[in-house]
């Protein structure tokens, strides 16, 4: 059965190596630090102590990083042109559709944003086809570009941003926030 605590505890050794030693102590290394909830829909949670968390939200931080890949892919270069002869991005612009490879690149994105849709819609992840383009978690990463390297790269730092934010809101040991000095003791 998977850590959970120990895969997050990777997650955020690999964002913020120079802070690993710090996440510790204030975290500590107990196994239950997080723990892996059955249930529907997105479950991403401080509570008693510990981060909740169910596999369905995991696979869904995931699949959304993969599908704004995707939306960089289609928009990073019209937006820079957009930008450099100060015209505001507009989708429906007539002449971005005449860009060569615009409607493939504009397609894909939307595929992908209709699968990150109906995977926060499912009950069960047995109930999704998983695409064959998109990288399963936990397979270990797979690169075969320089874009699917900076993919993984930046959901694994999104990922590792909504665990912290979630171990900001569980007490830190004997630290308590006070709302005039913030942090204290």
């Amino acid at each position: 059965m998977l850590d959970v605590s120990e895969a997050i505890d990777l997650l955020l050794e690999g964002a913020v190596p120079e802070r690993a030693v710090e996440l510790k102590v204030t975290w500590g290394e107990q196994s239950d630090r997080v723990r892996l909830q059955p249930g529907d829909g997105f479950m991403l949670q401080q509570g008693f102590g510990t981060i909740q968390v169910n596999e369905l939200a995991l696979k869904q931080v995931w699949f959304i990083g993969y599908a704004a890949q995707k939306a960089i892919e289609a928009y990073s270069g019209v937006i820079l042109v957009l930008e450099r002869i100060r015209l505001p991005f507009n989708l429906n612009l007539t002449s971005m559709c005449c860009i060569d490879g615009q409607a493939e690149a504009d397609e894909a994105f939307d595929r992908r944003m209709k699968l990150a849709i109906e995977l926060i819609k499912v009950k069960d992840l047995a109930d999704f086809d998983w695409p064959a383009d998109v990288p399963f978690p936990l397979g270990g990463p797979r690169f075969s570009n320089v874009i699917e390297k900076a993919t993984y790269d930046l959901v694994c730092m999104a990922g590792s941003y909504i665990f912290l934010h979630e171990l900001r809101h569980a007490p830190l040991g004997g630290i308590r926030e006070n709302p005039r000095r913030g942090i204290g003791v």
